[in-house]
């Protein structure tokens, strides 16, 4: 599951990375979705981190792409 996060993350942060090219050729140098998009990526990626420790916490140093549902 944390590997899935940090891949959403990644995603994310290349959804907003598009994004900002996109503002730029339209001539907007930064807009506020763009800020959105780039802050939930960096939370996204926060969130994929924490899990990383709570695996390493209970032993789980494989950490599946599937989730298998233990702790």
């Amino acid at each position: 599951m944390s590997i899935q996060m940090h891949i959403a993350a990644i995603l994310l942060y290349a959804v907003a990375i598009t994004a900002d090219f996109a503002d730029l050729r339209y001539g907007n140098f930064v807009s506020p979705m763009s800020i959105q998009m780039h802050i939930a990526a960096i939370l996204l990626y926060a969130v994929a981190i924490t899990a990383d420790f709570a695996d390493l916490r209970y032993g789980n140093f494989k950490m599946d792409l599937v989730f298998s549902g233990k702790p």
